[in-house]
């Protein structure tokens, strides 16, 4: 059984200290040669968050993970360098045809991601790639779920 009111005694956090300064000099001898270290636990930015959502892959395969908006985002192929921007091209998407009484077919399609990313901000609709892509979809009908090591969104609305 564990106690779980136990105080650290004065040799165990010697120790501790100890370990954690080896690790401090490691990571800062691998800054200082310009590599990134595979394990740095005094940098908040490699740490994952509630904002990541849920991550997918495997041991050695490298890992892509899914952000609570939808977009895939958090990828990895090198242990230790990981890439935090979404990737716009990596989306899912739906289109839907449908007939309409009077003949004819009315087409919809949307990126499965709410509302317009910022990276896009300035391009106009009307050029070709990604942009022209229809970015309409409205987020406040559309529920992230996460129950690792499975996660789904809910898409409900026009």
């Amino acid at each position: 059984m564990c106690n779980t009111n136990k105080k650290l005694g004065w040799r165990t956090k010697l120790v501790l200290l100890r370990l954690g300064m080896r690790m401090w000099m490691y990571v800062q001898s691998e800054r200082s040669q310009g590599r990134l270290p595979p394990i740095d636990p005094f940098n908040r930015e490699t740490k994952p968050s509630a904002c990541h959502g849920v991550p997918l892959g495997g041991m050695g395969g490298g890992s892509i993970g899914r952000g609570f908006r939808g977009e895939f985002r958090r990828w990895q192929f090198i242990p230790g360098v990981c890439e935090e921007g979404p990737v716009l091209a990596n989306q899912f998407s739906v289109f839907v045809t449908r007939q309409k009484e009077g003949g004819g077919e009315k087409k919809i399609s949307s990126v499965l991601a709410p509302g317009r990313p910022q990276e896009l901000e300035g391009i106009k609709d009307d050029q070709l790639g990604i942009s022209s892509w229809d970015w309409n979809l409205d987020g406040q009908h559309t529920t992230y779920h996460a129950l690792f090591p499975r996660a789904w969104t809910i898409y409900e609305g026009p």
